[in-house]
């Protein structure tokens, strides 16, 4: 397969076991062991099937067909994708990090955020905390870099972490969350737009064209080996 997961994949709770007899046959399948492999390689050098492995993994409680082919395809792919691997390049002088959130991906709508402004804020959040860690990290280790960046493809998320000013759009956002604007302020690190279509953290979060996820593919640093 040339993708790790095919749009014709909907996958939700109305897929639940509905008789004994199938619930007696996915009992016998070794779903929850693949899915935790599957878990190994995204984490270690395949972030390109982190979104199909977030996705069947969900339903490890409460299997059905579905379910399985969904985890077979993926298998499938990476065997036609054996010798991609997450290479290493030089050493550069920033460190660059993106982000992105998925509100509507999910055919339950099970999203913890409410407005897609919101999620992409948080996201960014979240991403500016690794990015804290990873530069304290570096430090100690004595790779000091003179750039941290994180790439956005939301203006409304930029707008909102460098503006001090609450709007109506945005004042149910808790307090806390602004912290962005003390960490940007203080020169820590830096946010920027990128177009949606270099955003490579757009493969993590749902399922994109086979053009462009060959491309995130490329810009993650993923070649054939």
């Amino acid at each position: 397969m040339s993708m790790p997961l095919a749009e014709h994949f909907k996958l939700n709770d109305k897929l639940s076991i509905s008789s004994n007899k199938e619930k007696k046959v996915m009992k016998n399948i070794p779903y929850t062991l693949f899915v935790g492999r599957l878990l190994y390689a995204t984490m270690c050098k395949r972030m390109d099937i982190a979104h199909a492995t977030s996705v069947v993994s969900i339903y490890l409680a409460n299997l059905r067909k579905q379910h399985w082919e969904a985890r077979k395809w993926i298998l499938r792919y990476l065997r036609g994708t054996y010798k991609v691997f997450l290479c290493f390049r030089n050493s550069t002088a920033m460190v660059e990090g993106y982000t992105d959130s998925n509100i509507v991906g999910d055919l339950d709508r099970r999203s913890l955020h409410l407005v897609t402004i919101e999620a992409k804020y948080i996201a960014t959040i979240e991403s500016c905390k690794e990015m804290l860690w990873l530069k304290h990290f570096l430090v100690e280790l004595g790779l000091k870099k003179k750039e941290y960046v994180i790439r956005c493809d939301s203006q409304s998320t930029l707008d909102m972490s460098k503006n001090p000013t609450f709007h109506s759009r945005s004042k149910h956002i808790d307090v806390q969350c602004h912290w962005i604007r003390y960490v940007l302020g203080n020169g820590l690190m830096k946010i920027k737009k990128i177009h949606v279509d270099q955003n490579l953290s757009n493969i993590m979060k749902k399922i994109v064209p086979k053009e462009k996820h060959k491309l995130c593919k490329s810009l993650a640093g993923m070649n054939v080996m």
